[in-house]
């Protein structure tokens, strides 16, 4: 079939986005991929300074930093704009369309053959990159939770941890031991070192595979969050890992659970923590997200899963997607499922602990 040769502006900018890896190795092919962006010396000025010239490879936004240039709306053809035709905007669209084979004439199959050998090594170079990336943020996440230390109930996490009402020196087998600390962990865009509770969050088959932190200030001898809703963050691959807290009564890795126990899942550390106290005996692990509940790789024996959760309003967003964790977990991945929450009046399991009840 011919390729229409009339399509509009915004069709173009559509099928550039498309094939947006290669169209920046094309236009600036002296660079590298850092996750999503395509980081390269600009072809349209002597740079010699590889970092200031970089290509959002999903949105096509890019920026020039050093020369002032860039744009996001219709970014691939301003794109090509800038670096193909000197700032002529008309033939950037003829640029375009010789580019992405739509000139009016259909490809010779030779031509045709090319393109798609194109579109697949660009994809398997993304998606080996991509990889690279991922295992190397894996790396610095682990590294950064080997430097930590463990918990001894006296170190700034425990004392975070008491001030939510958990005294980690409670449990049976004492803190537990993928939470550490640091005194000075790396706090980014801030740009700042300060106390932090790190928690390894690990995955079948993987082994470590991110680290949990929570940042930690001090007012008035009380530990506290620090960056206030943005205190909590994850480096790392944390898609279907998990925080493993409490092994249960078992007292055996996740892996080695006897046939049939169950597991309880929450959310955050604290929650978790908090409703391990409120129901010793259970395995307890946290997922970090409220949607990587339902992503958490589980060994086959698992019996079921108790879902820790928050006692929100009804038809509030939270629920929904609570509701949507319960059907992947019940209906996709075939566990039995029961559902564990605080008693009426506390939002959370750590709020009994606190004494903080909801607004009527």
């Amino acid at each position: 079939m011919t390729p229409r040769a009339d399509l509009s502006v915004a069709e173009i900018e559509a099928r550039l986005l498309a094939r947006m890896d290669a169209l920046a190795r094309t236009l600036a092919p002296k660079g590298q991929r850092h996750g999503n962006e395509w980081v390269a010396l600009n072809p349209a000025r002597a740079d010699s300074k590889p970092g200031s010239f970089s290509i959002n490879l999903k949105t096509g936004a890019w920026a020039d930093f050093a020369a002032g240039a860039g744009q996001k709306k219709m970014a691939a053809l301003g794109l090509v704009t800038y670096l193909a035709t000197g700032g002529d905007f008309n033939r950037a669209i003829l640029w375009a369309k010789d580019w992405l084979g739509i000139s009016g004439r259909a490809p010779s199959p030779a031509e045709a053959a090319k393109q798609s050998a194109e579109i697949r090594a660009a994809q398997e170079r993304a998606a080996r990159e991509a990889a690279v990336e991922t295992e190397k943020k894996r790396r610095i996440a682990q590294a950064m939770w080997l430097n930590a230390k463990p918990l001894d109930g006296h170190d700034p996490a425990s004392r975070y941890l008491r001030a939510r009402g958990i005294d980690v020196t409670a449990f049976p087998d004492g803190p537990p031991r993928a939470l550490r600390w640091s005194n000075a962990c790396k706090a980014n865009p801030e740009g700042v070192e300060v106390p932090a509770m790190l928690a390894a969050m690990s995955r079948e088959g993987i082994g470590f595979a991110a680290v949990h932190r929570t940042y930690l200030s001090q007012a008035s001898g009380v530990w506290g969050k620090a960056f206030g809703r943005k205190s909590k963050r994850i480096l790392g691959p944390k898609s279907g890992a998990s925080i493993r807290l409490i092994n249960g009564t078992s007292n055996k890795a996740l892996k080695d659970a006897p046939a049939g126990e169950w597991v309880a899942i929450g959310e955050g550390v604290e929650n978790v923590l908090a409703a391990a106290l409120a129901k010793p005996g259970l395995r307890m692990i946290a997922a970090g997200t409220l949607e990587n509940v339902a992503k958490i790789v589980l060994p086959l024996q698992m019996g079921g899963v108790h879902i820790i959760a928050d006692n929100d309003k009804r038809g509030s967003e939270a629920e929904a997607a609570l509701e949507k964790v319960v059907n992947v977990l019940a209906f996709e991945r075939g566990f039995d499922i029961e559902i564990i929450r605080a008693p009426a009046g506390f939002k959370d399991f750590n709020d009994v602990l606190l004494g903080k009840r909801m607004a009527a």
